[in-house]
């Protein structure tokens, strides 16, 4: 059967406003097949049938909707995905978490866009590892997904063997039974995880008299690379009111580089980027920006800068001193006392003129503070030492993103892609800027750089700050090019 392009391209508008989700990014040949293959199912004998459907306010529309969002995304999982994100709410979101809510006891988390029950069942087993610091503690975890044959497999709590493909074989074996072939997850696990149909782009939430509300993490990974950029604000802005103060959203790497909502403010750990809701009546900008890793770690994948420090630098203090304050500083950022760092560094403060990584220390210090001029003016300096090292441009690129200079993030990301050809991070946040600001082929060709950048690499180097492969990497690229 034959559809007209006018007609087809109008469907293609229908879909996108009633799914949310990016069906003109889909391959034309494809998104014609789900299509014919959708009217084939109700029989209809016309396109302007199945618009009709589609455009109608009933039950029978909500079922349609629920199966394109099925056919148009990719309902994959597995357990432990994304290893580093995993170990960022392990050794760092969740003990956070604990402090705040220990007057209380209560601990509340969704998987938004759950798929198969994977995702909320490894956050089971951690909160499990994790049970002396949530003993007696009332916990809560919920997934929900648009598909309810997802959630049905969820329930069941019954496994394959490609949904452990990266699990070590310690976990498997204490919390799974092995019989036919398949894995059926340990009931006390299982128990510990609900499930509820969930569509993100048409349900209101939070619900105070529901349970999508109070949250003090929710993931929602790899699911806004499927959506329009406006069905992702809306949804974003739903998921900051759906947290309490202080709790934290984590999407898929790449899929939200900038908050599009005055209630959350980025941090950027060394394993992931991470969005905390703020208090009531502040701004990102104001008090909350201490959470932004401007890391040395961060730019693991940029090359190390040569040592050009003048020999005078070190000569009037004994280097053993001068190591040990390194250290000492380098230990209170990463616990992330910064103004720690800052008092460690300015016992020397003649040295540090001179030495490219003291410089980078204190810029990035003073950027976790709130305190961008100074932090500019030490960036500054560090060019100075080392012109020849991106890691500058850099934290210049994401200190001007958080002040909403975009113009200037974007040159700095492109001084550092020119200093770095193979910095596949500055690519992807170029995308990302380019896309917020609605040009999508200059988005696509960053991407499309980016993952030219990660070819080169060898499969499983690990690509810095990401903490994922090459391989898994490139598969993320490309599914974020379809």
């Amino acid at each position: 059967m034959r559809m007209g392009d006018d007609r087809f391209e109008r469907l293609i508008d229908l879909i996108s406003a009633r799914t949310g989700l990016r069906a003109s990014t889909q391959d034309n040949r494809v998104l014609r097949k789900i299509v014919a293959d959708r009217m084939a199912f109700h029989r209809f004998s016309s396109i302007q049938e199945y618009t009709d459907l589609l455009s109608s306010d009933t039950d029978e529309n909500g079922f349609e909707r629920e199966e394109l969002t099925f056919l148009l995304t990719v309902g994959e999982s597995y357990f432990f995905r994304d290893k580093g994100q995993f170990q960022l709410i392990r050794e760092r979101i969740l003990p956070e978490l604990a402090e705040r809510r220990k007057a209380e006891r209560t601990i509340r988390i969704w998987s938004a866009g759950c798929s198969t029950g994977e995702e909320p069942y490894t956050l089971a087993i951690i909160l499990s590892e994790m049970m002396s610091d949530f003993a007696g503690w009332k916990v809560t975890v919920i997934g929900t997904d648009i598909k309810e044959e997802f959630l049905k497999k969820a329930k069941r709590g019954i496994f394959g063997t490609w949904s452990f493909r990266t699990v070590p074989e310690e976990i498997r074996t204490k919390y799974f039974r092995e019989y036919n072939g398949l894995f059926k997850l340990d009931p006390l696990i299982k128990n510990m995880v609900t499930f509820q149909r969930g569509d993100l782009v048409k349900d209101a939430f939070p619900d105070s008299a529901g349970a999508l509300r109070d949250m003090d993490l929710i993931l929602c990974r790899n699911v806004f690379i499927y959506y329009e950029r406006k069905a992702v604000s809306a949804i974003v802005e739903k998921m900051a009111g759906t947290l309490r103060e202080g709790g934290y959203l984590i999407v898929g790497h790449g899929e939200l580089f900038s908050a599009t909502t005055n209630m959350l403010t980025p941090r950027m750990f060394p394993q992931s980027m991470a969005y905390e809701r703020v208090k009531e009546g502040s701004t990102p900008s104001q008090e909350l920006f201490r959470p932004t890793y401007f890391a040395p770690a961060l730019s693991a994948q940029l090359a190390p800068a040569p040592a050009i420090n003048p020999p005078h630098v070190v000569s009037a203090i004994k280097k053993a001193d001068w190591q040990s304050v390194l250290f000492a500083a380098g230990e209170c950022f990463n616990d992330g006392n910064y103004r720690g760092a800052i008092d460690h560094l300015n016992k020397f403060p003649k040295e540090i003129k001179g030495d490219f990584r003291s410089l980078i220390l204190m810029a990035s210090s003073h950027a976790n503070l709130g305190e961008y001029t100074r932090s500019v003016g030490y960036l500054h300096k560090a060019i100075a030492v080392n012109r020849f090292s991106a890691e500058p441009y850099y934290l210049l690129s994401h200190i001007a993103e958080e002040n909403g200079q975009l113009d200037d993030a974007k040159e700095n990301l492109r001084k550092v892609i020119y200093l770095e050809p193979s910095a596949v991070t500055a690519y992807l946040e170029l995308a990302a800027i380019h896309e917020n600001e609605g040009d999508f082929e200059k988005a696509r060709k960053m991407r499309t750089s980016a993952l030219a950048a990660l070819k080169k690499l060898p499969k499983d180097e690990i690509v810095g700050f990401y903490k994922e492969s090459a391989e898994n990497m490139i598969k993320f690229v490309e599914k974020m090019l379809e």
